[in-house]
């Protein structure tokens, strides 16, 4: 399989504070990883670095094949239109119906109207939100500006996803519906997907391998059915063998 994301010693710090510590690792088309770690572990930090938002103090981060920080800024941004990300407070524009927000990706590309509304409204089917055009945002709950977000993350059909707290902010059985659509869609349009979380749910739902973020390193790559066995000696005790989330 051809690797998407390859970072190598990649390290990153704020002022005396290092975030990132000699971080490596490589997803591989149609492959899912997550990213686990307590809230303020550097993992927001890491999909910045990931599209070129921010850059490193060393390291390399390619995309595609491509080091990111050695191609031109107009290479970047078309790379770019191949990621679409789910940001942890969704970041939808209040003044904009759910349709618009969906289609906004779009804007600039030389799309046929017709098709254009055709993509928007089955991805709104796809995240359950089937009928919601209309609607504005202020007028949705925090599950159902989530689902907006990944039908707008997911519209253009991009070779990579990334997820940055996806549950973060919603009652149980609403990240529950999350976490349950995030999986169809990953199993269905084989995405390639990088999702950072606290949640440790997330991470055996839907992650094919988990990357504990540990002190700006990574601590330990397992499985989910590893973690589910205790094989990762920090992952047990931070969570006491149970599932569930876990803060500073």
């Amino acid at each position: 399989m051809d690797e998407v994301v390859q970072l190598e010693k990649v390290c990153k710090s704020f002022v005396e504070n290092k975030v990132l510590d000699n971080i490596s690792f490589s997803v591989k088309t149609g492959e899912s990883l997550c990213v686990l770690g307590r809230s303020g572990v550097g993992k927001t930090v890491l999909l910045k670095i990931i599209v070129g938002l921010i850059r490193p103090d060393r390291g390399r981060v390619k995309l595609f094949g491509r080091d990111i920080f050695r191609i031109r800024r107009s290479e970047l941004l078309k790379l770019r239109e191949d990621i679409g990300f789910v940001f942890q407070n969704s970041a939808l524009f209040d003044s904009m119906s759910v349709f618009e927000n969906v289609a906004y990706p779009f804007v600039r590309k030389d799309v046929d109207e017709a098709q254009v509304r055709e993509r928007v409204l089955h991805m709104l089917e796809m995240v359950n939100m089937k009928g919601s055009e209309y609607l504005r945002v202020s007028e949705l709950s925090g599950g159902m500006k989530k689902r907006v977000a990944i039908a707008r993350a997911l519209v253009t059909e991009p070779r990579l996803v990334l997820y940055d707290e996806p549950t973060a902010g919603l009652d149980p059985g609403t990240g529950s519906t999350v976490i349950e659509i995030i999986g169809r869609l990953n199993e269905e349009k084989k995405n390639t997907a990088i999702i950072v979380t606290h949640d440790l749910d997330v991470a055996l739902s839907l992650a094919d391998r988990v990357l504990f973020l540990h002190e700006g390193r990574v601590a330990s790559e397992l499985t989910p059915s590893e973690i589910a066995e205790g094989k990762s000696e920090e992952i047990t005790k931070l969570f006491g063998g149970q599932e569930g989330t876990y803060e500073n």
